[in-house]
């Protein structure tokens, strides 16, 4: 009796998969096995092979030789076996390619990729036979690029558990921990073949691309390669719970290098945009924790992300949970009043809150006092690099120490809140008034090229292109509601004189042609900074605004007197309590 049609197609459908079967077996079990191609293998003359491309060749026994060759032979004459045999090895072939997809799998998730012993060749060759790998990460919990990235120490995220500071108050003491990288540095160069090889499969990704080629994939919880990129870095998991200060500074420099090195390199591909900054947080992510030793080093990739995008300093940060929805309902940037230096205050990571835990049980002692100092220095890091940055780009507003959110907190009662008054006033002083001396001492100088030399220290001298602009800081004081009385009497006790001084500038004014005695800064050209913000960003440095926001008026001598009459009244006050 002939076979039906459906026989027939069934039949030639295995006859087809027969053919390439051994094809696809071959290859795979060759690359097992270390070897190109089954001449190489029945030679045994596999170091002919270029090292330079394919990597150091496994040595095999005879008997493992002898293995492959049988294997390979009996693919090639599967067709002339018995229908049971090639049934069973049917099956076989399926699951040697689903257990051979698995080891290629747990090879990209699981850390093991290492640039002494695996080459880019090999990777490449891998991933061309399992492209979707790329794309998936089954049980683990990290994707390829991530796990070529390093791992993240954390905690769960808790979506109610995170650093909203309009939910807070002044006695809060909650902080924000952040989790930390144990960099895989023997894997990270591979980066960028993970990357064109995500370009090379992209079909895998979907046809939308929304992943970025795996950047935007987020880790099991919830972390994409930017998080790896910004956060904080350790050198081994047996440190991950005792302070930085232990670490082998040499490599963390090494390793923090080469993450902003990575960085740079995504920029150049285009795969690290502008509004990343923004869209996840990565200024705040980036605010580094290191021991002072490596401060410089760990701190590059935040000020290399401040110059790209200085506006995310003065913008409420944004936080994206793992379903993408940022967890604030207002999506206006900054409209709630929180800043960077808002969020600086609160920092804290995963190795910082299990030594502090740990040291409340020792008895007190020099060592614990000792232990406790360097923790707050570190604790304060995150906050003096954001207050530099701050007033590197925005000086007349005083990096926003003293800008209030909508509750009317300022950064500057959130540090004193964590660090202390005492310390908070040195940080403040030693930053913005860097060439003050350290006790406070007056300026007698009257000489009109330095009657401000307070509040040109203040601005850092990068605000001296016009003699009325180190006023500026002072008068948004007095002016901006959103502004907190501190600002004032912070800048009054530096140069106790500068009331007197200003009234003299605006009685001179009047003595002018101008009857009103009023005149009127830009505050847009005269806030920009000349060279575009700092750094080497350039004309990366843009603004949304094109036009002047607003001008500043120098109010003529009644208004001001009345106005600093209430504003000494208040100082006086403050000063009292």
């Amino acid at each position: 009796m002939l076979p039906s049609p459906q026989r027939r197609g069934q039949r030639q459908r295995q006859q087809e998969q027969q053919q390439q079967s051994p094809g696809v077996l071959h290859s795979a079990a060759a690359v097992l096995f270390g070897f190109k191609n089954k001449n190489t293998i029945n030679s045994g003359d596999e170091h002919e092979e270029n090292s330079s491309t394919s990597g150091p060749t496994p040595v095999y026994t005879n008997n493992e030789k002898n293995e492959l060759r049988k294997t390979i032979s009996i693919l090639d004459n599967k067709s002339k076996l018995p229908d049971f045999v090639q049934k069973e090895l049917k099956i076989l072939i399926h699951n040697f390619l689903k257990d051979t997809k698995n080891i290629a799998q747990e090879f990209l998730c699981d850390g093991h990729l290492n640039e002494d012993i695996d080459t880019k060749q090999q990777l490449t060759t891998l991933v061309d036979y399992f492209p979707e790998t790329l794309a998936n990460r089954y049980r683990y919990p990290r994707y390829p690029i991530q796990a070529a990235c390093g791992t993240l120490h954390h905690r769960n995220r808790n979506h109610n558990d995170h650093h909203n500071c309009q939910n807070r108050n002044q006695n809060n003491q909650n902080q924000v921990m952040k989790p930390v990288l144990e960099c895989n540095v023997k894997a990270l160069p591979f980066i960028p073949t993970l990357i064109e090889l995500g370009k090379k499969h992209n079909n895998v990704f979907g046809d939308n691309n929304e992943m970025r080629l795996g950047i935007l994939s987020s880790d099991r919880y919830g972390y994409n390669l930017f998080d790896y990129l910004t956060c904080d870095t350790i050198l081994s998991s047996s440190s991950a719970t005792t302070p930085m200060t232990n670490y082998n500074c040499n490599e963390k420099i090494i390793i923090e290098e080469k993450l902003l090195d990575m960085m740079k390199q995504l920029r150049g591909m285009n795969l690290l945009l502008r509004e990343d900054i923004s869209k996840y947080d990565l200024l705040f992510k980036s605010l580094s924790v290191s021991s002072s030793t490596a401060s410089r080093s760990s701190s590059e990739r935040f000020r290399y992300l401040v110059n790209w995008y200085p506006n995310g300093l003065k913008k409420k940060a944004v936080i994206v949970e793992e379903d993408g929805i940022d967890d604030d309902e207002d999506d206006d940037d900054g409209d709630n009043g929180d800043v960077l230096l808002h969020y600086s205050t609160m920092i804290t990571d995963f190795q910082h809150s299990s030594s502090s835990s740990s040291s409340k049980s020792k008895s007190p002692g020099q060592n614990t006092n000792n232990k406790n100092k360097i923790q707050l220095e570190e604790r304060i890091r995150p906050f003096q690099l954001a207050l530099k940055a701050g007033v590197r780009h925005f000086p007349n507003e005083i990096g926003y120490l003293f800008h209030k959110n909508n509750n009317g907190i300022t950064p500057y009662d959130l540090a004193c809140n964590q660090y202390t008054e005492d310390v908070t006033l040195n940080i403040v002083r030693q930053i913005c008034y860097p060439d003050r001396n350290s006790d406070g001492g007056q300026d007698d100088d009257d000489d009109d090229d330095t009657s401000h030399a307070g509040l040109d220290s203040l601005l850092g001298g990068f605000m001296k292109t016009k003699k009325m602009v180190p006023l500026k800081s002072f008068l948004l004081a007095t002016i901006d509601n959103d502004i907190k009385i501190d600002s004032l009497y912070i800048q009054l006790c530096q140069d106790p004189n500068m009331i007197q001084k200003l009234i003299l500038l605006v009685e001179k004014d009047n003595d002018t042609d101008n009857n009103e005695g009023v005149e009127y800064w830009d505050y847009y050209n005269d806030n920009n900074i000349e060279d575009g913000g700092g750094g080497s960003s350039g004309s990366d440095c843009d603004d949304s605004n094109t036009e002047c926001d607003f001008v500043i008026p120098v109010l003529p001598f009644t208004s001001l007197n009345r106005l600093f009459t209430i504003v000494v009244e208040e100082w006086k006050r403050v000063s009292r309590t």
